[in-house]
């Protein structure tokens, strides 16, 4: 596998290892359809996995038996302690998005107010940054949502998912 690509395509101890730590960080999607599939054949297990919200995936045959078996345990635990907290992250992006939704409007609406010619309601409008603005105004809702996104990657604090690996030693880049 390239370093630069998202794409796991061999089940190589070294290549499982990388998915394995990234899947102790990371949330795997389980959603439909882009569930894990694990297929057993004379070869060994194939799987097909994806992290939540990224483009990464792991898609290889594991002729190790005891290898296979420590995906499938760290499918389960990610199931249980990251990909559950999906949800709550879903909420909260969308209080987020609601949150600096209603101040644009608001503000917008203040504009409107103000201005009541065309022009110079458009020249105020254009001499502000609204979603900047917004972004400043929501920072309970934006720490809220940090800390469920921690939940569901652990420790991504923000970072660039390349700042990120790094931190937990997988070599992978976009």
């Amino acid at each position: 596998m390239s370093k630069m690509a998202g794409y796991f395509n061999e089940g190589t101890p070294e290549m499982v290892s990388q998915f394995l730590t990234i899947m102790s960080n990371m949330a795997v999607d389980f959603r439909q359809p882009n569930q894990p599939r694990i297929e057993k054949d004379s070869n060994g297990i194939s799987f097909l996995i994806r992290i939540y919200g990224y483009s990464l995936t792991f898609f290889a045959t594991i002729t190790d038996p005891d290898l296979a078996k420590k995906v499938i345990q760290k499918l389960d635990w990610n199931k249980a302690n990251l990909a559950s907290k999906i949800p709550e992250l879903l909420a909260c992006e969308d209080s987020l998005s609601e949150a600096r939704r209603n101040f644009i409007d608001k503000e917008t609406e203040s504009l409107r107010a103000l201005n009541q010619e065309a022009g110079d309601y458009l020249k105020a409008l254009s001499q502000r940054d609204l979603r900047a603005e917004a972004e400043k105004a929501t920072t309970q809702e934006y720490e809220v949502y940090i800390r469920a996104r921690n939940k569901v990657y652990l420790g991504l604090n923000g970072l660039h998912p390349n700042d990120y690996f790094e931190k937990i030693d997988v070599p992978v880049r976009f």
